[in-house]
């Protein structure tokens, strides 16, 4: 690991990639301590580098195939149907289940 020291001349240089970059301060020294480079210039940035956490997860979202229906989701209605058609257990299976657990301890 390099151990360069941080200047004021290294923070300004920073800064100025930053904007060229077209990118805040604190995202473009985030990319640089994650490479773990010693320096790093807006040329050098991946295009993904360049967008934010924010501008990515919106990417995403857009890019997501939408749903096949409308409404609510299938599955979660069908969760719902089982919890209310839900009966409790019978008293002779709850039984046999804690003879097996008292067995085994």
């Amino acid at each position: 690991m390099k151990k360069a020291p941080v200047t004021e001349t290294v923070v300004d240089s920073a800064k100025l990639e930053a904007a060229k970059a077209n990118m805040s301060f604190n995202d473009f020294l985030a990319i640089w301590c994650r490479r773990g480079s010693q320096g790093l210039e807006a040329d050098w940035l991946k295009p993904n580098e360049r967008q934010s956490f924010a501008q990515q997860a919106a990417d995403v979202a857009r890019t997501t195939v939408p749903p096949r229906h409308s409404g609510p989701d299938p599955v979660l209605v069908k969760i719902e149907a089982d919890r209310k058609n839900a009966v409790p257990m019978p008293e002779h299976i709850r039984q046999q289940i804690n003879q097996v657990l008292r067995k085994s301890s």
